[in-house]
């Protein structure tokens, strides 16, 4: 069996506990290659917040229209009672009838 170096560049690095510390224009590449890397991240974050933001504020707003509705729907239904409708209507002169009507396409008997 050969012992086998690591695969290091000798001139631009040395180990240090463990790790490999780079020099000058090593560094310098990782660096920029890192701050390529942060700048998609960066703005997928701001975008990825900006929709949930969004989100957020389209299901308040989901929530206000259906109390609303609610609201809306239960005071109808408490209009169109026929005690209501008789009231609004006995103002205009108009009064529930007493008796069933009167079918006019029935063949007497």
């Amino acid at each position: 069996m050969s012992t086998q170096e690591p695969i290091s560049n000798k001139e631009n690095s040395r180990i240090v506990w463990g790790f490999e510390v780079l020099k000058g224009t090593e560094m310098l590449k990782l660096i920029v290659f890192i701050g390529i890397l942060a700048i998609p991240y960066v703005y997928y974050s701001h975008v990825a917040d900006k929709k949930h933001r969004e989100s957020e504020k389209v299901k308040n707003e989901l929530k206000e229209l259906r109390a609303e509705y609610i609201t809306l729907k239960s005071q109808i239904v408490g209009q169109n009672k026929q005690s209501d409708v008789a009231k609004r209507l006995k103002d205009k002169g108009l009064t529930p009838i007493q008796e069933a009507p009167i079918d006019l396409n029935q063949e007497p008997d």
